[in-house]
């Protein structure tokens, strides 16, 4: 198991949760490895709660960030969107 498989967080409210990785990839641009995650928690809507970081190739390995901008947060969830409608037309 890679050590970010699952990792601890504190949500908006400062409530500790579990949120286990959905998926990564590595920009060549920035080269920073990005990581979209999701709360196994059930919601009264039925809605996932999902949350991206960063982690920086000149920073600690176990060191992950949150993103910084609404334009990088955009590009990220393309990335995501591009990539989970591709596995869809898989199946």
């Amino acid at each position: 198991m890679d050590e970010f498989d699952i990792i601890t967080i504190e949500d908006g409210q400062g409530v500790e949760k579990d949120v286990e990785l959905i998926f990564s990839y590595t920009d060549e641009e920035t080269a920073r490895t990005y990581y979209l995650y999701a709360d196994n928690t059930d919601d009264q809507n039925k809605e996932v709660n999902s949350y991206v970081f960063y982690r920086d190739p000149d920073s600690p390995e176990d060191e992950l960030y949150a993103i910084e901008t609404d334009e990088e947060y955009d590009r990220i969830i393309e990335v995501f969107d591009t990539a989970f409608n591709s596995i869809e037309q898989v199946d």
